[in-house]
């Protein structure tokens, strides 16, 4: 507790020292075992490798993978629609709850993924957004109108301009490059056709958004008429439109993998298929920095299947 891991080495008996300091009384205590699992997630687990002296038993080829590639899943802004009823069920105002529609990954005649997002729709979101979470803070007062809003997460690639560089000697904080995103055209032209074989067109991606809001909004009913989006406010350029998130961070020690059914498979990696980091005997990286993608979903039981085959792997009792 309250120790902060500087490093962990490499002894010549092969087993590993995790040096650590208290942050309190900033006394120095070093751990001694033959295996160790670092999960410090995808910003800390590679700069912890690159401090370390296993760093430099890294073939240097794969030396130059350690904090590349970092992502996330890009999530749209959400569409709003006032509703009133859904059939003949009554939506009030105390109502609220969330619902995921998951891409199944069907594919197309051409290989492509149909739907390579998942939709999230929230019932008076604001609801349970804000005056849940604190229900003593006055500007959060009840929401007099009820509102349905929907937004897509899009699974992406590792985006290797994306670098979480080396610390320097007096600085525990390292240096981050990110790619810059703002340009509409890098989702359809790069992260879609890598992804999920996808080739749309611009407007081809707005439309089928645009059509599932459609379908959806539909469903639901505004004093007797189709409910529709606030201001009549669509997908489009610059329009609603979100290029990622600072959620669900991965892929800076990635492991093997094969991305799309048509790519080839990546076997250049930082740990291997059980997790174990390259040329490194008994040293496991297990959180979301081993990711070779970002899942449209939320990253929990991907991660919670990782831990539970690593644990199998070591011989770990559950």
């Amino acid at each position: 507790m309250n120790s902060f891991v500087e490093s962990v080495d490499r002894l010549e008996d092969g087993t590993y020292e995790v040096k650590t300091v208290n942050t309190l009384t900033n006394q120095s205590r070093s751990f001694f075992a033959p295996n160790v699992v670092i999960a410090a997630g995808s910003i800390e687990s590679p700069k912890l490798l690159q401090r370390s002296n296993v760093f430099d038993r890294l073939p240097a080829s794969v030396q130059k993978l350690v904090g590349l590639g970092l992502t996330d899943h890009p999530t749209t802004n959400p569409i709003k629609a006032k509703v009133t009823n859904l059939g003949s069920t009554i939506i009030n105002i105390d109502d609220h709850g969330k619902v995921m529609f998951y891409s199944r990954g069907k594919a197309e005649t051409d290989g492509s993924v149909r739907y390579p997002f998942n939709i999230e729709m929230n019932i008076n979101g604001e609801y349970w957004h804000r005056r849940e979470n604190d229900p003593t803070d006055p500007s959060a007062g009840l929401i007099d109108e009820v509102t349905v809003d929907l937004k897509f997460s899009f699974g992406n690639p590792l985006e290797d301009r994306n670098i979480v560089n080396p610390h320097s000697s007096d600085d525990y904080k390292s240096k981050i490059e990110f790619k810059d995103h703002r340009d509409p055209s890098y989702l359809y032209r790069e992260r879609f056709p890598a992804l999920a074989d996808w080739t749309n067109t611009e407007e081809e991606v707005y439309q089928t958004l645009n059509n599932l809001v459609f379908e959806i909004f539909s469903k639901f009913e505004f004093f007797g008429n189709n409910a529709r989006p606030l201001d009549e406010s669509w997908y489009g350029p610059f329009n609603n439109f979100g290029y990622g998130t600072v959620h669900h961070a991965i892929g800076t020690l990635r492991m093997p993998y094969k991305l799309s059914w048509s790519g080839n498979f990546q076997v250049e990696s930082v740990v291997d298929e059980d997790l174990q980091v390259i040329n490194n005997i008994g040293l496991y990286i297990c959180d979301m920095s081993v990711m070779p993608f970002s899942s449209a979903a939320n990253p929990v039981r991907t991660l919670g299947g990782l831990a539970l085959r690593l644990s199998q792997h070591l011989g770990v009792q559950l």
